[in-house]
């Protein structure tokens, strides 16, 4: 499903960004009629596809790659996303790169010269994915500059450029003239009188007067000092939380979707403070439960929260609540409440059925 895609956001009708897919989502990006893919990542070997080019073309769209190297993006590269961008409008596009965060970046800036994002507003788009290092968020504040912005979106009166003639051809947008020209009037009409300035969105907004996002954007509701991020988000960062770091035993996404010091408890009802001891927590439960799966049976997103219903089971390979390894089947139920800032995990709460798992255990014993 393309809702598997690492940080999958629709963000229009025309344009959804994500993390790096597989070979079998390219083939749902095209059924779903997708026409463009742009990839923002290296090709490396760690994630890459080996062929994604080929695999792209090979069911009709059109691939585009600009390799931004995390730890070193580029003015020119900008440039050249949003030439690209501009040329494919009305078409649908999936940007991409390996978790979105180049994308979401270039998306965002995107969003500001064209759809008049305000600075805000981007920066909720893409603290709804990740939160910039230093690299990035001082590469975003030199764009925006010479991108004439402010935080209020794009500037009202960007410079104007001549007219190309017939025998002289338009040169390339200089990253300082990323606006579209405005069109012309006839020389014996009087010029048109400047648009009036946008209003600066405060860094902050009120709860009354929280900044509207364009119709065709991710609409975010407002909360006071920052914008829960929609709640499909929520919900893709927890299905990837049992999908990729209890059923894939893959603790690589833990610093990427969980806080440093979240407090937390376990559906063992072991409590703690901290991502690293909630990795040891969940290893020793690994080693606990051969094969050990979580399933969600039910989900529910408002706002920064998600209440989860869900059931571990595995097999009894190891000590698990004091009792000896049985070799038996266990499976219990369990319910966790998450709460999220800023696109990240700052506290889990968990309560499994401890009576049925100790019924269990106890037959088996």
């Amino acid at each position: 499903m393309l809702s598997d895609i690492a940080n999958y956001v629709p963000i229009n009708e025309h344009v959804t960004t994500g993390g790096q897919p597989t070979e079998a989502q390219i083939t749902e990006l095209a059924k779903h009629g997708f026409q463009i893919v742009i990839n923002l990542g290296l090709n490396d070997p760690r994630y890459s596809l080996v062929d994604e080019a080929g695999s792209v073309q090979a069911l009709g769209m059109t691939y585009h790659h600009i390799p931004i190297t995390f730890n070193a993006p580029l003015p020119n590269q900008l440039r050249d996303f949003v030439a690209l961008m501009d040329s494919a409008v009305d078409q649908r596009i999936f940007i991409h790169c390996a978790l979105n965060y180049r994308s979401s970046c270039f998306t965002a800036l995107y969003g500001q010269v064209r759809w008049r994002w305000s600075e805000w507003h981007a920066d909720e788009f893409i603290h709804g994915i990740w939160r910039p290092d230093a690299i990035w968020s001082t590469f975003m504040e030199r764009a925006r500059a010479a991108l004439q912005m402010s935080s209020g979106g794009v500037s009202a009166t960007p410079r104007q450029r001549p007219q190309p003639t017939a025998a002289t051809p338009q040169p390339a947008a200089p990253l300082t003239q990323l606006q579209r020209p405005r069109p012309q009037p006839p020389r014996s009409a009087p010029p048109p009188a400047p648009p009036p300035k946008q209003p600066i969105a405060a860094a902050e907004p009120a709860p009354t007067a929280a900044p509207t996002a364009p119709p065709d954007t991710v609409k975010r509701p407002a909360v006071s000092g920052h914008a829960a991020p929609p709640s499909h988000v929520i919900r893709q960062k927890i299905e990837r939380y049992y999908d990729t770091i209890w059923n894939r035993r893959d603790q690589r996404l833990i610093p990427v979707l969980l806080t440093t010091d979240l407090p937390f408890r376990t559906t063992l009802g072991r409590s703690g403070r901290g991502r690293r001891q909630l990795a040891a927590e969940i290893e020793r439960l690994q080693q606990a439960l051969q094969g050990c799966r979580c399933e969600i049976k039910a989900l529910v997103c408002e706002g920064e929260q998600g209440f989860v219903q869900l059931q571990y089971r595995g097999l009894h390979h190891a000590e698990l609540l004091g009792f000896p390894a049985t070799q038996q089947p266990l499976a219990w139920s369990s319910a966790a409440l998450f709460q999220f800032r800023q696109g990240r995990i700052v506290q889990l709460w968990e309560l499994g059925d401890l009576h049925d798992l100790y019924q269990q255990l106890s037959r088996h014993c």
